[in-house]
């Protein structure tokens, strides 16, 4: 049904990078980013930094990956305004040395985390995630890694549905606070300027690859 490209930098042009950066903010609803800080510059972040240079930060990185889903001719949807050669989904990978656990023994293990997930709004619960996280499930395998691990936060519930419908355990939740007061993940930074700090909860998740498989 889907056209899923591993190495897209080589197929798709600046101007589809530019449809990179408008799927991923649009998973951060506006109401959300106007009223977390944290997440406002999270986005702009993202934005101004890999997405904008998929190649630099992920494909000429060793055990780093980035793919895309894109429609083909045979599955355009006129009726969505969504055609072919539209980017409806899109997830990344990269290793991580500092994930913070609770669990000593997962220090031990060759981490990879899971980064810019995302899903067009039009083709959501059609199995484009699941897709492309097998996709990344089998690259991850590749290259030795032992545990999957990602972030969300209470905010996001479609993100969370996702992670746990296929098999990621959830490790702990963490209040967002000040730096001092807490251990927010690195790629999720908390300032003391957000309007509801208390109210914005981390979800931390693992899937260990040797043991559970990805679910439909």
């Amino acid at each position: 049904m889907y056209t899923y490209i591993n190495k897209y930098i080589d197929l798709l042009n600046f101007c589809d990078e530019t449809q990179l950066c408008e799927l991923y903010s649009a998973q951060y609803p506006e109401k959300i980013q106007q009223q977390y800080k944290s997440i406002r510059k999270y986005v702009k972040k993202a934005l101004k930094s890999d997405l904008s240079d998929i190649d630099k930060y992920y494909l000429s990185k060793e055990a780093y990956g980035f793919w895309v889903a894109v429609l083909s001719d045979d599955t355009s949807d006129k009726d969505a305004q969504v055609q072919e050669g539209k980017i409806i989904g899109m997830i990344g990978v990269q290793e991580n040395k500092s994930w913070f656990d609770h669990n000593s023994q997962n220090d031990k293990l060759h981490k990879a985390e899971i980064v810019r997930l995302g899903v067009h709004e039009s083709h959501r619960k059609c199995g484009v995630g699941t897709a492309l996280l097998q996709h990344l499930l089998a690259f991850c395998k590749s290259c030795k890694y032992d545990l999957i691990v990602a972030t969300t936060m209470n905010v996001l519930p479609d993100a969370i549905a996702f992670y746990e419908t296929n098999g990621f355990e959830r490790l702990h939740t963490e209040l967002c606070a000040s730096a001092t007061q807490s251990h927010p993940p690195s790629s999720y930074p908390c300032h003391k300027g957000d309007n509801s700090t208390y109210s914005l909860q981390f979800l931390r998740y693992a899937l260990k690859i040797d043991s559970k498989l990805i679910r439909d």
